[in-house]
């Protein structure tokens, strides 16, 4: 038999693509078991009443093949980011992560405290300046040493003004 004429070493492409998607599936599995623990170490975060953790990627999981760390910081940042948490990297180490779950503010929140802040600033800078209004009868009948104390003060703040 000639070695040409053998043609055990041709592989379908169907059994291509299944391979492929083997591996898919393990690269899948071995990314989402690194979120798990992740989501184990926040929660272990907000028992400590942390609002914030710090997760690093492992370079290997026992039991498993080799794997893209890239890939997978990738991919947990993506699927973290979509369910509402905010990430960054960490500068020192490229496969940690900072995750925080702390409410955020909108822009539109920020710019609305900022104006009630100015607000509440000038409204004090008003009250303070303002020129208090004579005791009622019944006030000058019941505390008639404090409206004498209001009056002296109406007096002079009304003095200040003519000059």
């Amino acid at each position: 038999m000639d070695s040409d004429d053998d043609e055990s070493f041709i592989i379908p492409a169907s059994e291509v693509r299944e391979y492929i998607d083997k591996i898919e599936e393990v690269k899948l599995r071995i990314y989402n078991t690194n979120l798990r623990k992740c989501f184990q170490r926040i929660k272990i975060s907000i028992g400590a009443q942390k609002d914030y953790c710090y997760y690093e990627i492992q370079s290997l999981l026992f039991g498993e093949p080799a794997y893209d760390k890239e890939k997978c910081i990738l991919y947990m940042m993506k699927r973290l980011k979509k369910a509402g948490y905010e990430v960054r990297r960490r500068k020192k180490n490229k496969y940690e992560i900072k995750i925080s779950w702390g409410v955020k503010e909108t822009k539109e929140e920020t710019i609305n405290k900022a104006l009630l802040s100015k607000f509440k600033k000038l409204r004090e800078k008003e009250e303070k300046q303002r020129v208090p209004e004579p005791p009622t009868p019944q006030a000058q009948a019941k505390y008639p040493f404090y409206n004498l104390a209001v009056r002296e003060e109406l007096i002079k703040q009304l003095e200040k003004r003519k000059t």
